[in-house]
């Protein structure tokens, strides 16, 4: 098991691109959106966590399949930061 990549959420928060961060998945909250499904998750570095990134649909099969659940331990291959409502980040993570 990888362990966690400690102090990465707030380095990504604050600008930064650390290459493929292990993140834990401490809760995963369904949000309707119309036809595709989607996912709120509160994600922890072991020192700090945000609730403000969103699962990419395209990883929803996974959830499915309960490869993606709470608790668990991701690293994340591809994602984006962005900026919205002032500086609320909301982070997307598009490869798992």
């Amino acid at each position: 098991m990888e362990s966690l990549s400690t102090g990465v959420i707030a380095d990504i928060v604050n600008g930064g691109h650390p290459e493929k961060p292990v993140v834990q998945i401490l809760t995963m909250k369904r949000i309707p959106s119309g036809s595709q499904e989607r996912w709120r998750l509160l994600l922890s570095d072991g020192k700090w966590s945000s609730s403000f990134a969103m699962l990419a649909t395209q990883l929803n099969p996974k959830v499915d399949s309960g490869d993606i659940t709470n608790n668990c331990i991701i690293r994340m291959d591809r994602y984006v930061c962005n900026t919205v409502q002032e500086n609320k980040k909301v982070g997307f993570s598009n490869g798992i």
